[in-house]
């Protein structure tokens, strides 16, 4: 509202440098998992579509973690690197609905930790970066919403 209101820069007091790295480095841990299962889904799925669309979607979501870290490196801290996950440890799932709604709730996982931050007085390139972050998240989440619609969850 600040922003709307001024029409330039961010006004009042926004979270620190250190508040901001405790605050992205669980969304970079979550996101990092959610593209160590994208990639499983690639390697271990035989339904060419989904795969195809997750190629694609995994050159975004990359690049959205690596702006995440390039703003925990700017405020002067160590970005989660997901070095103490063992990618082959990764299963997907092992049917068509395993992956997918695994997918699926890791995706609205991701979206729920980025929405929680809204209410948090981030800096202004903060905020712009959590919003391309949530708004590829929402496009992914339309995808597997669309994808999931026809099938059944696993118990």
């Amino acid at each position: 509202m600040k922003s709307i209101l001024l029409k330039k820069g961010w006004a009042g007091k926004t979270i620190s440098r250190a508040e901001t790295i405790e605050r992205f480095n669980p969304i970079i841990k979550k996101h990092i998992v959610l593209n160590r299962f994208y990639d499983a889904a690639i390697r271990d799925l035989d339904h060419d579509e989904h795969t195809k669309q997750f190629t694609l979607d995994q050159r975004t979501a990359r690049a959205d973690v690596g702006k995440l870290c390039e703003t925990v490196f700017s405020c002067g801290g160590v970005a989660y690197s997901g070095t103490d996950l063992d990618p082959e440890a990764v299963s997907s799932g092992s049917s068509l609905e395993d992956v997918m709604f695994n997918l699926f709730d890791l995706e609205t996982d991701l979206q729920d930790a980025i929405s929680e931050e809204e209410s948090i007085e981030h800096q202004m390139r903060s905020r712009a970066i959590l919003g391309v972050v949530k708004t590829h998240s929402a496009e992914r989440y339309k995808y597997l919403s669309n994808a999931t619609r026809k099938l059944n969850r696993p118990d």
